[in-house]
């Protein structure tokens, strides 16, 4: 049996989460460099649009906003898995 690893702090994820989640700081924190860089990609490509539009917002920064919310919910689980030994 495997010790425990020291995880990631949930309170750091939900800090970064809260104030930095568009651009998926809080999922390179935890390690989760794929999804982290997609969402990062995606909120890029909403500014730019947003800023070449006429209204001056595109509808991909509501993806981002759902991403980020729906991850709040997830951060729990996401922490676990950073602490739990691997086989």
């Amino acid at each position: 049996m495997q010790p425990l690893r020291a995880g990631k702090s949930m309170q750091t994820t939900y800090l970064l989460a809260i104030f930095l989640g568009g651009f998926g700081v809080h999922r390179f924190y935890l390690g989760r460099h794929v999804s982290a860089s997609i969402l990062l990609a995606i909120t890029i490509v909403a500014v730019i649009a947003g800023t070449t539009s006429d209204s001056g917002t595109s509808p991909l920064l509501a993806v981002v906003w759902i991403w980020t919310i729906v991850d709040l919910f997830l951060i729990p689980a996401m922490v676990r898995s950073t602490r739990a030994p691997r086989a």
